[in-house]
C-alpha cells in the first residue's frame, strides 16, 4: 500500500470539518473532560483536608493530660 500525503491544494479545497461544525466547536471549547475535573477537585478537597489537620495540630489547643484520681 502506497500512502501519499494531500496535496495543498487538496486540504484547502476539502472541507475543515466532515460532520458536525457546532459539536467540533463545543469538544474544542472544553479542554478538560468531565473526569479530569472530578479528580482535580479530590485532589484540592485533600490539600484543604490536609492543610486544616496540620492547622490544627500547629495552632489547635494543646491536648491537657486526663487528671488522674490518687490512690489512698
Amino acid at each position: 500500500m502506497v500512502s501519499t500525503e494531500p496535496t495543498a491544494e487538496e486540504v484547502v479545497a476539502g472541507p475543515a470539518v466532515t460532520g458536525d461544525l457546532h459539536g467540533e466547536m463545543r469538544r474544542a471549547a472544553r479542554p478538560f473532560s468531565r473526569t479530569t475535573r472530578v479528580l482535580a477537585a479530590l485532589v484540592v478537597l485533600a490539600a484543604v483536608f490536609a492543610l486544616g489537620a496540620w492547622t490544627h495540630a500547629a495552632f489547635g489547643p494543646a491536648s491537657s493530660p486526663v487528671p488522674v484520681r490518687q490512690v489512698r
